[in-house]
Formats: C-alpha cells, structure tokens, sequence
C-alpha cells in the first residue's frame, strides 16, 4: 500500500506546487465560497461572510452575526481538497469583524491559514484591513510560518455600480531564503454591474506579481423568488486558465447553501459547497433593508 500511496501523494505534490498557482496552492488563490466559484471567483464586491477569504473589505455588508463552512475538492484528487470556517460578527466603531480558518492538502503536503479582519463603512466606502497567519508543511522538509496582511475597499458608485479593490501579502511574506521564495503577492481590481433587479454582473483583473494578468468575468441570476425562498444560477469564466464555472444558491430565512463545479478540459472537474446561517433576530430585522443591497441575496 505505501509503495502505491507514495507517487500518488508525489504527483498531487508536485501538481499543486508547480503548475499555476492560480488554479491550486492556496495562498496563490485567496478567493473563497462556491457562491464566488460559481461566478469564476468573482468576489470582490460580494458582501456575504466569505468576505473574510475574498475582500476584507465587504464585511462591512454583512447583516447580523453568521457562521460559514466550505468544502472544495479540486479534479478529485484527494491531495487537493479544500476545508474552511469561519464566522463574521459586529465590531468596535460600527464596523464588522471576520476570523476565518482554511485547511489544504493532506498528509505529504498541507497549508493552513488562520484570517482575522475588520472592516468599517463610511457612506458609500467601505475599507478593510486583514491579517493572515499561513502554515506550509512539506513531509520530510519541515514546516514554514508567515503573517500576511491585506487590505481592500468597496465603493457604490451609483445604485447598481459597485467597485471593488484588494492587495494580499502587502509584506511580502517569504517562504525560504532559497532564490527568495516568497508567497505571491495578488492585487485585483473588479466592477459590479446589475443591470435588472435580478441579475447580477460581475468584471474582475486579478494580476500575481509573478505571472501575467488574469480576467474573470461572473452572472448571477435569481431564478425563484418566493416568500422567503429565493434560488440562484451562476455561471463564469476566468481567461488564464480557461475554466468554465457554474453554480446554484438556495437561500430561506436563516439558511444558505451553495454548490458550483469549475472545469478544465485537459484535467477534469472541481466541486466546491458551501453552508451559511445567520444567527440571532438581525435576518427578520434586515430582510427589507437587504431587497436594495445589490450584494446580498440571502
């Protein structure tokens, strides 16, 4: 069995190390939530609790406290499976705080982040600053620690123009002195467009310091809307690596779950779902205020 299991596990290694960082490492990738996946990641103005993965600064939207939990499993390999949770909650100033925990690979190769933000909303801005602390273990070779801070705006520049801003790894967190690794640095730059009260366009650039500049481009259409139940179609496509993405959203009262697959011809599948609750009286206490948020379906 170990004979079996061990170029397996070195080819999920090397897999996830050396080809884009873009479609596996996870700190190459920051993006989070099969909602965002079902939109080809397109995250940056989506104010829900995953925020706390994709812009720092959309935690400012969320309503009330909320708990999250993710699971994403890339090309069914089981090296490259995906698990997240994390909560989001008011804070000091009128602002909103997240703390989120990611866990990625397995036993050879493996990386952990531990995310805590805050955000604030001053009218129609919101800024955020978050701190990383990531953990990479290799089998065999040790275990390496890093902080890496972010931080991102949001700006609602009409009533259905939102625009979106983030930088991860402003620090510059280096892996090993070895040619100076150093955990990619990722800015991006994204539109919000909503064109009917239904619908939903999102227009992302996301440029890794080390690699050229990526497009990605989201739909998100409320296909139900009935008494508390609403239900969602998404669908994208990111230009770098040429994966197609859709995905559903079923939200009532409460509750929301989400399920998205991505593809790539050369390679196969990947599937990604998410859990969401809101806790406590703020869900009744907001649901009006939310019909005019652009961002926040559920």
């Amino acid at each position: 069995m170990k004979k079996k299991y061990f170029p397996l596990s070195f080819f999920v290694l090397l897999f996830s190390l050396f080809l884009s960082t873009s479609c596996f490492a996870q700190f190459g990738q920051i993006e989070a939530g099969a909602r965002s996946y079902g939109m080809a990641r397109t995250s940056l103005v989506v104010s829900d609790s995953w925020a706390v993965f994709n812009n720092v600064a959309a935690l400012s939207g969320v309503k009330g406290t909320e708990g999250f939990l993710g699971y994403s499993n890339r090309f069914t390999l089981s090296g490259l499976n995906t698990l997240q949770a994390g909560a989001t909650f008011d804070a000091f100033f009128d602002g909103k705080m997240g703390i989120g925990l990611t866990r990625f690979g397995d036993d050879l190769y493996n990386e952990h982040r531990v995310a805590m933000g805050y955000a604030h909303k001053i009218s129609n801005m919101s800024i955020g600053i978050q701190v990383n602390y990531l953990q990479t273990s290799i089998q065999g070779y040790g275990t390496r620690h890093n902080f890496a801070l972010e931080l991102g705006g949001m700006a609602q520049l009409s009533q259905n123009l939102t625009l979106g801003m983030h930088i991860f790894n402003i620090n510059q967190a280096k892996i090993s002195d070895f040619e100076d690794e150093r955990i990619p640095t990722m800015m991006r730059l994204g539109l919000s467009y909503k064109p009917m009260e239904r619908v939903t366009l999102n227009f992302e650039t996301e440029k890794d310091t080390e690699y050229p500049a990526s497009f990605k481009a989201g739909l998100e259409y409320q296909a139900i809307k009935w008494n508390e139940n609403q239900v969602f179609v998404r669908t994208g496509i990111t230009t770098e690596e040429f994966l197609a993405h859709f995905g559903v959203g079923y939200y009532k009262g409460s509750f929301g779950l989400d399920y998205a697959f991505s593809t790539l011809p050369q390679v196969g599948f990947s599937h990604h779902v998410g859990l969401i609750y809101r806790f406590g009286k703020a869900r009744k206490e907001t649901q009006k205020e939310e019909k005019t948020n652009v961002n926040v379906p559920h």
